[in-house]
């Protein structure tokens, strides 16, 4: 609000969901190249952190190179388990797991980066 004021009294918690079905498949999947020039376009944001477009800073970080923004991620109510690299694939499995609000559709979901196959949202 500009004025030192917080916008609400609420802290977030960490998102609420519903646990992935093991015994069924994915209703949904969906690949997603991530470019190695996609960290460039979110850098327009505003977020100007060298983490997302100086490879030295992301290897002294431990990330092996730039990562990309969580704010690509943005819309989704998920937290990071580890960070996306440029330059690889995303593959999105989702389920749909019940009604959601205003005819909607809940729906969970795991997102692995390949090819390291680790959990990424």
């Amino acid at each position: 609000k500009g004025y030192g004021k917080p916008f609400s009294k609420a802290i977030s918690g960490p998102p609420t969901a519903k646990p992935v079905p093991e015994d069924q498949k994915p209703q949904y999947v969906l690949k997603q190249d991530i470019s190695e020039e996609q960290a460039i376009v979110y850098h327009l944001s505003g977020d100007y952190n060298p983490l997302h477009l100086e490879p030295a800073i992301g290897i002294s970080a431990g990330f092996g190179g730039p990562i990309l923004h969580g704010l690509s991620t943005f819309g989704f109510g998920c937290r990071f388990t580890s960070p996306v690299k440029l330059g690889g694939m995303c593959f999105t499995c989702v389920w749909e797991v019940g009604p959601g609000p205003n005819r909607t559709t809940k729906l969970t979901f795991i997102t692995n980066n390949l090819p390291s196959g680790k959990a990424n949202l």
